[in-house]
């Protein structure tokens, strides 16, 4: 108050103010102090030290997206993906890691086409034509198909090929592990003469015809056969077996006239032959006598006493009719009475 004066100098310092950033990369999202940020920018929070003084702390936020994708495959059977074969139709996901470290995550919506498995079996004859191809044995034979949809269609063919050949027995050409019937080769038939008899007599029916078939299968049927100049044509009178039967023994057909025959022999399986025989007969016995007697002629015991024709049959040491045709005149004598007188 007196007027003493004195200075002092004092120098007062206060802290640097606090201020902090911290930059930070997230993906989709970053949740600060509670708060979830989605976007990139700057973002600022303050708080209070201990000392009660402001710290301000910026944050310098990167949001980097994740990613989203969908892709669509068709496979057959199976579809590998990362290593994992799947076999079902459906949607699977799988999550990689992209370049921003985020997740991409990748849907995949597959569709899984079966490829087919078929079988068929066929039995044939010789050979089996299948898609161009000629087959001639037994076995397993595939082919493979695309279906409509791209995948593989397999058929499996299980084929049985029987032996075709002939199967008879009796036939040149058999073959006896033949399960198909094919043409039968067989020896060529043939119909011959055994014996003929002629007509003994005129007009008479003893003659007959036997006859032998060989060669084809061995069993015959035989028909004879007139003609029949009428109508132009060969008609059967007679068969053997009847009711078309078949044979293995020698036919006789017997009370046969004087004629030409044909014969006609086949076996079961057509084979057909034939042969012509002709049988005479002895010509017809007529014997014609011419004679002129006087009032009777005694013919054979019997007196004829009048002129006329007169027949008489007899037999001949082979049985036969002898027909003699008597041509008879008679004259008879003349009875004469004459009156006479003499000296």
């Amino acid at each position: 108050s007196l007027g003493c004066l004195d200075t002092i100098d004092v120098c007062l310092t206060e802290p640097q103010e606090i201020l902090l950033t911290n930059t930070i990369t997230s993906c989709n999202t970053y949740t600060w102090d509670g708060v979830v940020y989605d976007s990139t920018g700057i973002y600022t929070n303050i708080y209070t030290t201990p000392l009660g003084c402001d710290s301000t702390v910026t944050l310098d936020l990167t949001i980097n997206n994740s990613i989203q994708t969908s892709i669509s495959d068709t496979a057959c059977d199976t579809y590998t993906w990362d290593g994992i074969n799947y076999t079902a139709s459906g949607q699977y996901s799988n999550v990689y890691t992209n370049q921003l470290g985020c997740d991409s995550t990748v849907t995949l919506n597959l569709t899984i086409n079966n490829n087919i498995q078929t079988s068929i079996s066929d039995t044939v004859c010789d050979t089996y034509t299948w898609d161009g191809i000629v087959y001639d044995s037994t076995g397993i034979y595939t082919n493979i198909y695309t279906t409509p949809l791209g995948c593989d269609s397999t058929v499996t063919l299980d084929l049985t090929i029987n032996i075709l050949g002939c199967m008879d027995p009796l036939a040149l050409n058999y073959n006896p592990l033949a399960l198909c019937s094919d043409v039968c080769q067989y020896p060529a038939c043939n119909v011959s003469v055994l014996d003929s008899q002629n007509i003994t007599c005129f007009g008479g029916n003893d003659g007959f015809i036997e006859v032998e078939g060989t060669g084809g299968v061995g069993l015959y049927h035989y028909s004879i056969q007139v003609y029949n100049s009428t109508f132009g044509i060969w008609q059967q009178i007679g068969q053997s077996p009847l009711g078309n039967g078949y044979t293995f023994a020698p036919v006789t057909f017997t009370t046969l006239f004087a004629d030409c025959y044909k014969i006609v022999m086949n076996d079961s399986l057509g084979c057909l032959d034939t042969i012509d025989v002709c049988l005479t007969e002895p010509q017809e016995i007529l014997l014609t006598n011419t004679i002129t007697s006087c009032n009777t002629y005694t013919w054979d015991g019997v007196v004829y006493d009048s002129t006329g024709i007169y027949t008489n049959i007899y037999t001949t040491p082979l049985g036969c009719d002898s027909t003699v045709t008597l041509d008879l005149t008679i004259n008879n004598s003349v009875q004469t009475s004459i009156s006479d007188t003499a000296c």
